[in-house]
């Protein structure tokens, strides 16, 4: 333990057994379990939603969530002697959700129905007077708008330039295609119910976690715990569903039969109500993996091009047309 981490420890009613290295941050091994210390960058107002969010979650059922310690003055956050911030959360000794594992997955997606059972039920007025006050996920219908420019801005680009790559070359093949995908997403969904639902949802107060990734999940002890709300905010709760879905499809080659276990897994605890099921088919659509290809290389070092790059494409072109068929067979 470096004098740092003492510093802002002592702050604290813990008494520290041993320390170890975590993702971007400290994890202590306590006399009451294991903590994390981190560093926060974030504003009061945002870690105070977080630990009125985490602790309605924990008294509501779901107790494998990193609550936020209060230090011995009964502040969320401590400072070191260089006046940055940390904060102390509950830790789980595990494993993350390990994607090659079908029961891994299938427990994550049963932890999700269990979380949105308690962040849907009209949370909102309980962790806030006012709603409008609390943050917010992102505008699906902004968000692909905002893509689909970032992807003819990129096209225009390639298309100027006199001497292209192979790489570059590729995206221009394909990146008509690609678009229209994406144009058709986002028509579709501004023509379907998710203006209304999303309003709903805003409305209501419904919380989605915001980043719920095989990383935000741990196993441990016969435990499954969920991390790293500081993406949550009010939304419509199938985009949790979409992400970590999206993400596990992609590393299983768009298996059909898994697919359908994983939602099943998810519907099993919380019923999907047949508009999210229809705007979970529609975001399954957007060309999300193509995008993120084509922007990195736009905002990167244009002069080299990582042959990762150029096997995330391949990728993107081999499971296009297996995706299609899932999408068919929901």
């Amino acid at each position: 333990m470096n004098d740092l981490s003492a510093g802002v420890i002592e702050q604290y009613d813990i008494s520290v057994i041993k320390t170890l290295r975590g993702r971007g941050a400290v994890i202590l091994e306590t006399t009451e379990g294991y903590k994390r210390l981190m560093e926060y960058g974030g504003s009061f107002g945002r870690l105070e939603y977080m630990s009125k969010l985490l602790e309605y979650i924990y008294e509501h059922g779901f107790k494998n969530v990193d609550m936020i310690l209060k230090n011995k003055e009964g502040m969320l956050f401590s400072t070191d002697t260089g006046g940055s911030r940390f904060i102390i959360t509950d830790w789980f000794y595990g494993n993350e959700c390990d994607v090659k594992s079908y029961n891994n997955i299938y427990e994550g997606a049963v932890a999700l129905g269990r979380l949105h059972n308690i962040t849907g039920n009209n949370i909102g007025s309980c962790l806030s007077t006012e709603k409008d006050s609390l943050p917010a996920t992102g505008n699906l219908i902004d968000e692909y708008a905002k893509h689909n420019q970032e992807l003819k801005r990129a096209w225009n680009y390639i298309r100027n330039r006199r001497h292209k790559s192979e790489f570059e070359y590729d995206i221009l093949k394909h990146m008509s295609e690609y678009l229209g995908y994406g144009t058709e997403a986002y028509n579709r969904l501004k023509s379907s119910c998710y203006p209304a639902l999303e309003n709903l949802a805003l409305e209501q107060g419904y919380i989605c976690h915001g980043n719920y990734n095989y990383h935000n999940i741990i196993f441990a002890k016969n435990k499954v715990a969920v991390v790293n709300f500081e993406k949550s905010g009010r939304g419509i709760l199938i985009k949790d569903l979409y992400l970590f879905f999206r993400k596990v499809m992609e590393k299983h080659d768009w298996d059909i039969h898994m697919g359908h276990e994983i939602i099943e897994s998810y519907n099993h605890i919380r019923s999907i109500p047949n508009d999210e099921y229809m705007l979970l088919k529609i975001m399954l659509t957007y060309p999300e993996k193509f995008w993120k290809v084509v922007n990195h290389y736009f905002n990167g070092n244009k002069s080299w091009i990582p042959d990762k790059d150029m096997e995330k494409l391949k990728t993107v072109y081999h499971q296009q047309r297996k995706k299609e068929e899932f999408v068919k067979s929901m």
